[in-house]
């Protein structure tokens, strides 16, 4: 039997590796350290658009351009490596996804201009609750039957503007094969207003299986998910643009039922590609 000689390891290659507990915390920190910048430039260059421009400024197309270089930045600096399969994504539509991090949200924005409906408790996340509020994103409180009216009222009208909107009907986010039940009332938003709906397949791959680290679910820490993340060199994220929906295809629990198995389809027969 030959005996296989490894090559010498270098001190280098050891501290550059995935596992290496070293290179994972230096560069949590440089990450960290950048994303805090990243946030508070975003905090400042907003607020002056929002003076500027009026309360809708990311409605307009230069805002688009700034929200789309503002996520792809942070993607890049938090190492996500993002994957788009399907379709383009329809420019005026309902984006209704999976909802498995809370980084999903700049992982879609970072492929398409759009705004969000989010639950009320990111409102209150230091300098990302603020940025948020500054780029339109629509906060709900969970258990406020009462508020279901206005906040349909508010996504239609938000769609009648002609860009996009994007709601994650489970509610909350979640790992599994399949995604919860969908929550219909929001897609009421799109008979409404006549909007299209595009379904979106998220799906965080890595080593052959489904990322559970990348996932944030109910008994999580926030900082240790996010410490995991930022720790590695990169994390790969897999989309797919699923066909649009005429809101004309049925009622909101027909549509809410019709694109959640578009996202079952589209995560059970993509054949994921690997980013190394």
């Amino acid at each position: 039997m030959l005996n296989c000689i490894k090559p010498p390891t270098s001190a280098l290659t050891i501290l550059l590796t995935d596992s290496n507990p070293v290179s994972g915390t230096l560069r949590t920190l440089w990450r960290g350290l950048r994303v805090i910048a990243h946030l508070s430039l975003g905090i400042v260059v907003t607020s002056i658009l929002r003076i500027v421009n009026g309360r809708y400024w990311y409605a307009s197309d230069f805002g688009r351009v700034v929200v789309l270089w503002w996520t792809k930045t942070v993607n890049r600096i938090v190492g996500i490596r993002i994957v788009q399969y399907g379709e383009a994504p329809e420019p005026h539509a309902l984006y209704v996804s999976n909802h498995i991090s809370f980084f999903d949200i700049i992982v879609i924005s970072g492929i398409t201009p759009t705004t969000f409906i989010s639950k009320n408790a990111v409102r209150y996340w230091p300098l990302v609750g603020q940025l948020s509020s500054l780029a339109g994103v629509v906060f709900i409180k969970r258990g406020k039957r009462s508020l279901i009216a206005r906040i349909i009222d508010t996504a239609a009208r938000a769609l009648n503007s002609g860009g996009s909107l994007t709601v994650f009907p489970e509610g909350t986010t979640h790992f599994s094969n399949e995604p919860k039940k969908f929550h219909s009332g929001l897609f009421q938003a799109a008979i409404d207003s006549q909007t299209p709906i595009q379904a979106i397949a998220l799906t965080y791959f890595r080593n052959g299986e489904h990322d559970r680290t990348a996932a944030y679910v109910k008994g999580d820490s926030l900082l240790i998910t996010l410490f995991q993340i930022m720790a590695r060199p990169h994390t790969n994220v897999h989309v797919n643009f699923c066909p649009a929906t005429d809101p004309s295809f049925g009622n909101r629990n027909q549509l809410a039922q019709h694109t959640r198995q578009q996202i079952i389809d589209a995560r059970n027969t993509t054949l994921f590609v690997e980013t190394h």
